[in-house]
C-alpha cells in the first residue's frame, strides 16, 4: 500500500519502507510470528538481546561435574559410536551423527540458504580482504576433499537433505590462519526443526578445562601444541554427508554450486564429542604400546588444544615423538609446539613449523596467553582507540577477558557493575555515556 510518495506499507501490522537521503530504509515496529528464524539469516530482537547480556553480568552460580575416567560401554551413545565407527585405508576414522528419529521430518532449506549465501556475498563485496580470505579459505576446503561439489544429477534426490547456511569468522590471536568457516547447523527447515535439533545431546568425554590447567602447573617442563584442522580429519559417513551441504561460488558472476561437506562440520551439535571421542579412542587403543602417550591423549587434552608436561627434557621429547606418531596413525598433525624449555625442540630433524613458537606470536593457551621464554600465563586485553564510550564497547571489552580460575574476578566484577549501572540507565547499544558517568570511570 502507498502511504504517500516517501512511504509504501506492504502489511497494517509490518513496518514501512521509508524513502530516505541515503536511500531506503525499513523504519517501524516489527511482529515477527513464532518462527520468524526461517524466514531471515539473522534476527534478535532487543528483549532477547539483552536477556542474553543480563546473564552476562549476574553472578555466575558454579558448579563442579564429577566426569568419569572411564566411559560406560553400556552407554547408548557409546553403543552408538564403536558400532557404526570404522577407518579407513589411511587410518582416518569414518563417524557417524548420532541422529534422532525426527532426522526424517527436516524440511526444506535450499531457499532460506540460498538467501543467506547472497547476504554473504554483498557483505563480503564491501569488505575485498575479507572476500579474498574466506574464498582462499573455501578453495582449500574443496582442495583437500573437505566438501565435494555434487553433479546436476545428483543434486535431486528423494532422500533427506539439508543445506547449511555459513559465514566468515575472524580469530584475533591466532599463530596461524585469521579466518575460518562456521556452518550454522541451528538454522531452522521449513518444518522448524534444524539440523542440530535432530541431533541426540552428546556427553563430555574429555577432562575438564581447570583439572587441565592445574596439571599443566604441576610440570618443572611444559610442552604445548594442537592439532591442525582436528575436525575436518574425521570423516563423516558417507550416507549422512547430503545433510551437510552447502551453496558457494568464489564471485557473484560464477554459477551457485552444491557442495557436500565430507568431514565433521564445526557449527554441528554433535562435532566436539565425535572429535574428542575420536582423540580418546586413539588413546584408548593404544594403551599397551605406548602407554604415557595413549594417558596423555586421554587426559590431557581439551577439545585440540594438547597441554601436558614431564619432569625431564628428555621425557618431554619422547612424549612429544610418540604423541606425534599415534595421531598421525589416525591422519591427524600435531602443530604450533611450544616448551618453557628451549631443549625440547634442539634437535635438528625438528621442523620450523614444530620449534618453539616466538614470544612476539605468544601461543594461546586455553585461551589464556601463555608466554613460553618466562613461563608465565597473561591475560591481555587491547587497549582501546580513542573513541566514544558505549554500552556496547564496554561489553566488547569485558568479554574479551576469559578468566577460567577467577585469578582477575575482583577486576571483571568492576566492569560487570558497570554494566549494570548502565542497564538502570536505559541507554541505547551506541548511545555515548552521560559525562557525568565517564568520569567515575578514570
Amino acid at each position: 500500500m502507498c502511504v504517500n510518495e516517501q512511504q509504501y506499507q506492504l502489511h497494517s501490522d509490518q513496518p514501512i519502507l521509508q524513502k530516505t537521503k541515503l536511500g531506503w530504509i525499513v523504519a517501524g515496529p516489527m511482529q515477527l510470528p513464532s518462527h520468524h528464524s526461517r524466514t531471515v539469516c539473522n534476527s534478535i530482537t532487543n528483549q532477547q538481546l539483552h536477556k542474553q547480556v543480563e546473564r552476562f553480568w549476574e553472578i555466575e552460580n558454579h558448579s563442579i561435574k564429577k566426569i568419569s575416567s572411564e566411559l560406560n560401554p553400556l552407554d547408548d551413545l557409546e553403543q552408538h559410536f564403536l558400532s557404526t565407527t570404522e577407518q579407513d585405508k589411511d587410518g582416518r576414522f569414518i563417524v557417524t551423527i548420532p541422529f534422532k528419529d525426527e532426522v526424517n521430518d527436516l524440511g526444506e532449506s535450499y531457499t532460506r540458504a540460498h538467501k543467506c549465501l547472497l547476504d554473504l556475498e554483498r557483505k563480503l563485496s564491501k569488505q575485498p580482504e575479507l572476500k579474498k580470505a574466506y574464498s582462499e579459505f573455501m578453495e582449500d576446503y574443496e582442495n583437500q576433499g573437505h566438501m565435494v561439489m555434487i553433479s546436476a544429477r545428483e543434486i535431486k534426490t528423494d532422500k533427506v537433505v539439508n543445506y547449511l547456511p555459513h559465514h566468515a569468522v575472524l580469530k584475533e590471536g591466532t599463530t596461524t590462519t585469521k579466518i575460518r568457516g562456521v556452518y550454522n547447523g541451528s538454522f531452522p527447515t521449513s518444518t522448524g526443526l534444524s539440523l542440530n535439533q535432530v541431533q541426540r545431546v552428546c556427553p563430555i568425554v574429555q577432562n575438564d578445562l581447570i583439572s587441565i590447567m592445574l596439571r599443566f602447573r604441576q610440570h618443572p617442563i611444559v610442552i604445548s601444541a594442537d592439532i591442525a584442522q582436528m575436525y575436518r580429519q574425521i570423516k563423516i559417513n558417507k550416507n549422512q554427508q547430503d545433510l551437510q551441504r552447502i551453496l558457494w561460488r568464489a564471485d557473484p558472476s560464477l554459477p551457485i554450486c552444491h557442495y557436500r561437506l565430507t568431514t565433521v562440520t564445526y557449527g554441528t551439535a554433535s562435532a566436539p564429542y565425535l572429535a574428542t571421542r575420536v582423540l580418546r579412542q586413539i588413546g584408548e587403543e593404544n594403551k599397551n604400546s605406548y602407554h604415557v602417550a595413549s594417558e596423555v591423549i586421554i587426559r590431557d587434552f581439551y577439545v585440540d588444544d594438547h597441554l601436558t608436561g614431564t619432569s625431564t627434557v628428555e621425557e618431554a621429547r619422547q612424549l612429544k615423538e610418540e604423541s606425534t606418531k599415534l595421531l598421525a596413525a589416525s591422519g591427524m598433525e600435531l602443530w604450533k609446539w611450544a616448551s618453557n624449555e628451549p631443549r625440547v625442540f634442539s634437535d635438528l630433524n625438528h621442523s620450523t613449523s614444530e620449534r618453539m613458537i616466538k614470544s612476539d606470536k605468544d601461543p594461546r593457551t586455553l585461551g589464556l596467553f601463555w608466554k613460553p621464554e618466562t613461563d608465565e600465563l597473561q591475560y591481555l586485553v587491547k587497549e582501546q582507540e580513542k573513541q566514544q564510550i558505549t554500552k556496547r564497547s564496554i561489553l566488547s571489552t569485558t568479554a574479551k577477558i576469559f578468566d577460567p580460575f577467577g585469578l582477575v574476578g575482583s577486576v571483571i566484577i568492576r566492569a560487570k557493575i558497570i554494566l549494570q549501572k548502565l542497564w538502570e540507565l536505559e541507554l541505547s547499544w551506541n548511545e555515548a555515556l552521560p559525562q557525568k558517568f565517564t568520569n567515575s570511570l578514570d
